[in-house]
């Protein structure tokens, strides 16, 4: 109920209602446009923050170190380092952007397995391989994986490559993950 004392000490509803009426047309244009302050600077609503997703997919806290599911863990799974199944927008799913021109899907241990041995980069011009192959057993090192990932040597050096992981962009393997993998691939790169 609107109401306020007149000057007479009176109740008075226009006088309430009229208070009312030019605090709104105060905050809007003669379109009925609402107006108001400026955001509040750096944001942008137009890129909302991500949804945080709780991590549902086994720890595999048992897993040895040079198994799949020991470098899933510690690497390329939700909960790793490099996270290429993280963080919602590189190879989670075959519709996120990483994942749209590499064919590399990581969405679990297994399809992340099935990816990283069967998918090709979309352009030929830039590999016809996928990211471990059978041929790469014998010769570890030479698996396509390691060009693709950024590394750092032995000495330090930074080994830039094509940059994944994308997200953390300071993220870089050191050599004793390089190890690790490789003889992961080396044992056979199965699904273990």
């Amino acid at each position: 109920m609107l109401a306020s004392l007149d000057r007479a000490g009176r109740f008075s509803f226009g006088a309430t209602l009229a208070l009312a009426l030019a605090c709104v047309s105060g905050c809007t244009s003669a379109s009925g446009e609402v107006k108001g302050g400026d955001p509040r600077p750096g944001y942008d609503a137009s890129a909302p923050e991500p949804l945080r997703v709780p991590i549902t997919e086994p720890t595999f806290a048992d897993a040895a170190p040079t198994t799949w599911r020991g470098l899933y863990r510690d690497f390329f799974g939700r909960r790793a380092q490099a996270s290429c199944a993280g963080n919602g927008t590189c190879h989670d799913t075959a519709d996120r952007p990483g994942a749209t021109q590499s064919h590399f899907v990581c969405g679990d241990v297994d399809q992340c397995w099935q990816s990283l041995r069967t998918a090709k980069d979309t352009d030929p011009r830039v590999s016809v391989r996928s990211l471990v192959e059978e041929s790469d057993v014998a010769k570890p090192a030479g698996a396509y994986l390691f060009a693709v990932i950024r590394y750092r040597t032995a000495d330090g050096l930074a080994v830039e490559n094509r940059g994944m992981p994308q997200l953390p962009r300071d993220y870089a393997f050191m050599p004793a993950a390089i190890d690790r993998m490789q003889a992961w691939i080396a044992s056979g790169a199965k699904n273990d």
